[in-house]
């Protein structure tokens, strides 16, 4: 089965396959993403609205695409999974599970199941301590892949 990369880095990857799945909502504070009942493809016109854009596409839109998983940075070779998806977990203080219309083939649910999912809506903007340094605890205010 193809897994989808729920945390898909706008600017390296626009458009070649990559899909909005949430909007951005809350505050910095307590972020939150409201999630689209199905994803969107990102279009050639999308990036380029983009591009013209005072804010990033991460600070606006949650994209996915297909997981890379042993050719992604964040695949962890040792465990076999995303190490970035475990890190993010291990701050995980939420218990509400959204409603999600890429969880039947998200990467990050097929490893973590439940966990992953109560972390997603907090996964909103620009990136984060902690991403290059695997033993760094995540926050989860800021991530941009």
């Amino acid at each position: 089965m193809i897994r989808l990369c729920p945390c898909a880095n706008p600017v390296d990857d626009m458009p070649g396959g990559l899909h909005i799945f949430g909007v951005a909502a809350g505050t910095a504070a307590e972020p939150a993403v409201y999630f689209l009942p199905e994803p969107v493809r990102v279009t050639k016109e999308m990036s380029e609205s983009f591009a013209r854009s005072a804010l990033q596409p991460g600070e606006i839109y949650r994209f996915t695409k297909i997981c890379k998983s042993s050719s992604c940075r964040h695949w962890s070779d040792e465990h076999g999974k995303c190490g970035l998806i475990s890190r993010c977990i291990a701050n995980l203080d939420s218990t509400a599970l959204p409603v999600c219309a890429i969880r039947p083939t998200c990467q990050a649910y097929a490893q973590d199941h439940a966990a992953a999912c109560q972390v997603c809506p907090r996964v909103v903007q620009q990136w984060i301590t902690g991403l290059d340094e695997p033993d760094e605890p995540v926050t989860l205010e800021k991530i941009y892949l």
